[in-house]
């Protein structure tokens, strides 16, 4: 099975955040490249003011109501949903760990 195959079998985030943290993919590089913010600081500030829901670290994000953080990351991020900017982030992970 190749990456793409396994990308496609991302349901959601709770399979991803099973094996990779999600401070190691969306790191501040990788927010500062493809959100309105420069840190996951920024981020997490904006998405709990956004939201309405309190996100201690970003592994708090898979408790979030999906509709609202798609929402939230059509709005700050160039991504259209939160799946595709996590499929990103794994894409760039596994880029730099080979």
């Amino acid at each position: 099975m190749n990456f793409g195959n396994i990308l496609n079998k991302i349901d959601d985030l709770g399979d991803i955040s099973k094996n990779i943290p999600l401070n190691d993919l969306l790191t501040s590089e990788f927010i500062s490249k493809y959100t309105n913010f420069t840190t996951q600081d920024e981020f997490k500030g904006k998405l709990n003011e956004e939201a309405d829901f309190h996100v201690e670290t970003l592994e708090g994000v898979k408790d979030m109501d999906k509709d609202k953080l798609n929402g939230f990351v059509k709005r700050f991020t160039e991504f259209g949903d939160w799946k595709s900017m996590l499929t990103k982030a794994v894409q760039l992970y596994m880029a730099h760990k080979k």
